[in-house]
């Protein structure tokens, strides 16, 4: 068997060594991924167009393939398909608040510029780190035409979002109903991204609101769940987190992989495979696919570069 620590640590010398080169052992004696940043251009496949890109696993499916994980499976059209939009296309545009227990709400809506109506679009949350709802992975400049694009604003101290209550469950499942309303949603092509505190909060939903979302991916964030629950699954999974993040320790991302490297009932006893972005790996035998990208020398940054295209391109091949 090839040695993979020698062989990621040759990428990461030809990436100007940003990837990490730790030799964690992963749950059941599986190697860590070694992972790390790109230039930006690289993804899970050529990502030219939505569906293309990405590499699955062999076993196939998305969150969707089990009742009882990620939205419904095949290719339903929501109920806002045929309807002219009611916003202007291409950029972020502020929605009337909604009422979440209590509270109103702050959400935008992204519409690609050749937006058509009578197309089923995949639908990405995103869930922005601690601040304002810009603190998103940039995923509108990588989906192009080919997605619809949500954000909310948090409601916790300094912008960060509240995981420790159900009122953000409420929240994303509130945005979810009025866009499957207002747009044509493919709605078993659900996805949520989330950055820091926004990738806390997508821990918590992947387990609680499983059946409503069909991938998630996660830049420098944690591990939620603090009761341990059992959750829901299985689901696809990207996780990027940098060796160096001195605001979250890698080991809440870790928490993170492991549990869906265990929902998705991966193979624990052998090396993950080397996938592109280079030092990304993904786990074999998965239900759904888990990739894990650990990159150092970047801090708590959202790596927009490296995550945004990868993440697109993960998520479009779901």
């Amino acid at each position: 068997m090839p040695d993979l620590k020698g062989v990621l640590l040759t990428l990461c010398f030809l990436t100007l060594n940003t990837c990490s080169s730790s030799g964690e052992e992963a749950p059941g004696g599986a190697e860590s991924a070694s992972g790390g940043a790109s230039d930006g251009s690289g993804g899970l496949g050529d990502g030219d167009s939505a569906g293309t890109g990405g590499e699955g696993d062999e076993s196939g499916g998305s969150g969707g393939s089990s009742p009882t994980g990620g939205a419904s499976g095949g290719s339903e059209e929501s109920t806002g398909c045929g309807e002219a939009p009611s916003t202007a296309l291409g950029e972020w545009v502020m929605q009337a608040p909604l009422l979440v227990d209590g509270t109103e709400r702050s959400w935008w809506v992204w519409f690609p510029e050749n937006y058509d109506p009578e197309r089923p679009y995949p639908v990405v949350f995103l869930f922005h780190g601690c601040g304002d709802e810009t603190q998103n992975v940039p995923l509108e400049t990588y989906a192009g035409s080919d997605a619809l694009l949500v954000r909310g604003l948090a409601d916790g101290m300094d912008g960060c979002w509240n995981t420790a209550t159900e009122v953000n469950g409420d929240f994303f499942e509130a945005m979810r109903e009025a866009v499957l309303q207002m747009a044509c949603v493919q709605t078993s092509r659900v996805f949520a991204v989330g950055y820091d505190s926004g990738a806390e909060l997508i821990s918590r939903l992947s387990c609680y609101q499983a059946y409503l979302i069909d991938a998630v991916a996660t830049v420098a964030g944690d591990n939620a769940l603090f009761e341990n629950p059992t959750c829901n699954g299985p689901m696809a999974a990207m996780v990027i987190h940098d060796d160096d993040d001195m605001e979250w320790s890698i080991s809440g991302s870790e928490a993170f992989r492991d549990r869906w490297i265990d929902q998705n009932f991966c193979v624990t006893d052998g090396i993950p495979e080397p996938v592109e972005p280079e030092c990304c790996v993904r786990y074999s035998g998965c239900g759904s696919p888990v990739i894990w990208c650990a990159t150092t020398g970047q801090g708590h940054d959202r790596q927009d570069d490296f995550a945004a295209p990868a993440i697109w391109d993960f998520l479009s091949s779901r």
